[in-house]
């Protein structure tokens, strides 16, 4: 299988320029995320293939930024 690479040129576990994150891509389809490290070796799903559970706690996220791709905690708009 090819190694995935996202727009920006980073591979999976690679840091992301300018931001706290590493880069990750989803389990199910391959969209790149961005992900703390300590998620790296877990498995991660984006929004489209693990909807978010709107239960309690569970705020949608606005982001902007050097950090605006999807990630496992929220959902670039």
């Amino acid at each position: 299988m090819d190694e995935l690479i996202a727009p920006d040129g980073t591979k999976h576990g690679d840091p992301i320029p300018g931001s706290k994150f590493c880069r990750a891509f989803c389990e199910r389809c391959g969209e790149p995320m961005r992900v703390h490290a300590e998620r790296l070796n877990r498995p991660n799903m984006c929004g489209d293939c693990d909807p978010p559970h709107m239960g309690v706690g569970n705020p949608r996220t606005n982001l902007t930024g050097i950090d605006k791709d999807p990630d496992a905690y929220g959902r670039a708009r």
